[in-house]
């Protein structure tokens, strides 16, 4: 076979210097390796015929154009690639037939190869044909960039844009000027990303030759814009309007590439070129667009939309809209990044914010946050409006009170999952923009990119230690820094997303998984951000304005009644924050194709009522199903009151003491709904270590739900991304942290060598346990005990599976050998048992002294 492959590249060599027979026998043997069963052999094929295709007669070239195609279906991605590529190469001697069938057999993925090959061999052609074949090659593009704008595939819209770059700089001035209209036209019909990135790559003189083109065409007869229209007919099937094409140019050429920086507002001269004295300069007459007087940086049909929102004329916002219908409401923003909600809530014009949020304007959203740089405050449409309600909230039956009272109802009744589109949009932009995903991550947030450095440089060391367990390190002549408090809800969620951001933008895995832990990774995203902002609203209203308790609670259940699930996950979640004082508990709220379950995600039991039936295996603790019943059963209106009830009060009580609040979570004085079998879901729960206690639970809770939601693997495979984010590699506690982590190798490899054990034994299993149980003449196996070293106390502690009578043998012997080793004791319950020993007498005196395990 290898030697197959070589004879084919040699043949290629040669074959430049072969006569007619010599070429034909060359050629019949490239044709048949084409179709040869071997992908090897295909390959080479596929390159070589291309090389050779510009020597054979008429009908040879029609044999290599049928290989070449049928070859795009090749069931090998790389001899796919070559065949685009050899077509690429012979396209300028390819009739328009064969060019308009090589265009409609393309995949879109074979584009890019293509015509970076047709592009090579279009370079090379004499300039006397250019003209001709330059208006080819620009019409083979334009059909195939049409067929990607129709796409919302990420991959796809960087290959528009890749493709129209290497087109833009050939093109002579009416090629422009229709790739120009064109691009605009598909601006304003949403295909903004790579659109807009196209368009950017369009330099200043090339801006100038379109706007001169169009003032040209304006200039000439009937007869030339009619033999134009026809053009633009034929290449695009729908006819123009030259007056809105001109108005097209006029504001968008202000929003993408202005000449000479902005475009004035009465008649100019064009700067430094007297070619075109006689060719009116473009501005921005009453006519095209009114420019305010405020300073705005936003002009064009945008400002049109703001300024009827600031207005409070709900006629002319709905005009301006039905006027403009390529504005997206969630994507009209001023110079202070405030939507047309945000303006009109911020006048109190109710009767336009009302119509903003009934056309779907996002709530959750704070204008200005996305490009800030000051830790400035900006409110989001809901908190605006409890500013308004604590500003009137001394007169409860003043019209703005209830005006404002009846907004912070409608805004959470509409409230929803975090919008999936705005997620894929950061993602995305910040992908394509190439910049840093701080302003991705702000954009969904609604912090600062001050406050949100701040929180990732003052939280970093507590998130990465609390995902290891590590209460505190301590390095020489330094002061110790404890890593068991400072946790609040806000900030761990705030880091958590952003580290999850992060991996979305830049960290997943290529290949076949992509898809899998894409959709997975970024549905993850959307329930978190969901509790964060869910979480913000609730502290928002909760002290200030309890009544709203009950349409938040109601909207949440609406909410989840919603949910739809993906292919990849039959249960879908959201997730609220919950607990008592000084413990954090995530509520997950599930649906399944037919079923609501009620999960309480906690690790901690030492404050869960004792009568609770939760499910246990040895130390091991798995989620508590509180309910679960059908979503479409006959009882469904008295369930659904029931959650409604159950989340408003879990809400209530969240900052409550702890005995009235994990009643309630549990369910201990009443019986809620459990309705059908749930076990097939519940038992795929995993059990989790139990928390000694509710340190670091805003972290240790979540991944409960966290994990469930993602799997054990895709969960897994996501922690270990979060370490390789930049906000821990630039940590000054990387020394202090990798000498503790040696520090402790070292003292396990002493327990390794001292026990005559594997090092996995000492640092996974329960070998140093058992040594110590055995020095006691104590035999019970020790599945599940470990043992953990405090820094804050000095004291290393050690749980033991030991009924009674051991407890009191081991006590007495370590007691008598070493009377300072002991310092306390906590009974866990009847089989689990806690001794603190002083970590210095261990390692010194008790180590030395245990023995081999046999």
């Amino acid at each position: 076979m290898y030697i197959r492959v070589l004879c084919e590249k040699s043949l290629e060599t040669i074959s430049t210097k072969l006569n007619n027979k010599q070429l034909k026998r060359i050629f019949n043997a490239f044709i048949h390796g084409l179709k040869d069963q071997n992908k090897n052999v295909r390959k080479s094929c596929a390159g070589s015929l291309g090389i050779i295709a510009t020597k054979v007669n008429v009908k040879q070239s029609q044999e290599v154009f049928s290989a070449l195609i049928t070859g795009l279906n090749d069931e090998d991605v790389f001899i796919r690639v070559l065949c685009a590529k050899s077509l690429g190469a012979i396209s300028t001697e390819l009739d328009d037939t064969q060019l308009k069938g090589v265009v409609n057999a393309l995949k879109d993925e074979q584009s890019l190869d293509y015509f970076r090959s047709y592009g090579e061999a279009f370079e090379g052609i004499s300039t006397k044909s250019n003209e001709e074949q330059s208006n080819r090659f620009f019409n083979a593009l334009m059909i195939v960039s049409k067929r990607l704008m129709k796409t919302i595939n990420l991959g796809k819209n960087i290959l528009f844009a890749i493709l129209l770059q290497m087109i833009e700089k050939r093109l002579n001035d009416n090629q422009l000027y229709l790739l120009v209209i064109y691009l605009l036209e598909r601006v304003k019909e949403r295909h903004t990303l790579h659109v807009q990135h196209a368009l950017l790559k369009i330099s200043e003189d090339m801006w100038k030759r379109v706007t001169i083109k169009r003032l040209k065409k304006d200039m000439q007869a009937h007869v030339e814009v009619t033999k134009e229209e026809n053009i633009w007919e034929r290449l695009f099937g729908n006819k123009r309007d030259l007056r809105k094409e001109m108005k097209l140019l006029a504001v968008d050429i202000v929003m993408n590439k202005p000449l000479n920086g902005v475009f004035p507002t009465h008649q100019s001269k064009w700067i430094d070129d007297n070619n075109y004295n006689d060719i009116p300069y473009p501005y921005l007459d009453n006519q095209i667009e009114e420019v305010c007087n405020d300073g705005n940086i936003c002009k064009g049909c945008y400002t049109i939309v703001h300024e009827a929102a600031r207005s409070g004329n709900l006629s002319q916002f709905k005009l301006a809209l039905q006027n403009h219908p390529g504005i997206d409401i969630n994507d009209s923003y001023n110079e202070h990044r405030q939507t047309p909600l945000h303006l009109a809530i911020n006048n109190q014009h109710w009767d336009i914010a009302r119509y903003c949020i009934e056309q779907g304007a996002y709530i959750d959203i704070r204008e200005g946050a996305a490009n800030a740089i000051n830790a400035t405050v900006f409110l989001t449409p809901f908190e605006k409006t409890m500013e308004l309600i604590m500003k009137h909230k001394n007169d409860k039956s003043a019209k703005e009170y209830l005006d404002a009272m009846d907004m912070c109802k409608l805004i959470l009744k509409q409230r929803t999952m975090y919008p999936m589109k705005r997620i894929k949009y950061a993602i995305d932009y910040v992908k394509d923009k190439s910049i840093d995903q701080n302003e991705g991550a702000t954009f969904l947030l609604g912090v600062s990119q001050a406050q949100l450095k701040d929180m990732l440089i003052k939280n970093h060391l507590l998130y990465w230690a609390a995902g290891l367990n590590i209460i505190s390190i301590k390095a020489e002549n330094s002061s110790k820094k404890k890593f068991d408090e400072g946790w609040d809800p806000f900030s761990f969620l705030t880091f958590r997303i952003f580290l999850l951001f992060e991996i979305c933008r830049t960290h997943l895995p290529s290949g076949t998984t992509f898809k899998q832990v894409y959709e997975k990774s970024v549905k993850e995203l959307q329930v978190q951000l969901t509790t964060y902002w869910d979480y913000i609203t609730v502290e928002e209203f909760k002290h200030k304005c309890s009544d709203l308790m009950n349409d938040w609670s109601c909207n949440v259940v609406n909410r989840l009644m919603n949910l739809k699930s993906i292919p990849l996950n039959p249960c879908c979640e959201m997730s609220l924050v919950v607990g008592h004082e000084g413990h954090c508990i995530y509520l997950s709220l599930c649906k399944t194709s037919d079923s609501i379950l009620v999960r309480v995600d906690n690790r901690w039991m030492d404050t869960v009522p004792s009568n609770t039936p939760h499910p246990r295996n040895d130390k091991l603790i798995q989620p508590y199903l509180v309910a679960h019943f059908k979503s479409n059963g006959s009882n469904i209106d008295k369930n659904k009151e029931w959650l409604k009830e159950y989340i408003k009060n879990a809400t209530i009580l969240k900052d409550s003491d702890s005995d009235e609040s994990m009643k309630h979570l549990y369910c201990s004085d009443n019986s809620p709904p459990h309705e059908g079998d749930a076990s097939s879901i519940e038992k795929g729960w995993p059990y989790r270590p139990i928390q000694a206690d509710a340190k670091n639970c805003y972290m240790r809770s979540h991944n409960v739900g966290y994990r469930i939601r993602l799997g054990n693997v895709v969960y897994q495979w996501l922690r270990n991304q979060e370490s390789k984010s930049f906000v821990f590699n630039k940590t000054d506690y990387n020394t202090v942290i990798n000498e503790e982590k040696n520090n402790n190798e070292k003292l396990m490899k002493i327990l390794s060598k001292q026990l005559k054990v594997e090092y996995n034994e000492v640092f996974y299993g329960i070998a140093v346990e058992q040594a110590l149980v055995a020095k006691a003449n104590i035999h019970t196996i020790q599945s599940g005990a470990f043992y953990r070293r405090d820094e804050s106390t000095n004291q290393t502690y050690f749980q033991l599976y030991l009924n009674s009578t051991e407890r009191i043998q081991f006590y007495r012997f370590y007691k008598s050998k070493f009377p300072t080793l002991i310092q306390s004791v906590t009974k866990l319950d009847q089989e689990w048992v806690r001794f603190y020993f002083n970590t210095h007498v261990f390692y010194s005196q008790v180590i030395p002294l245990l023995s081999p395990i046999s």
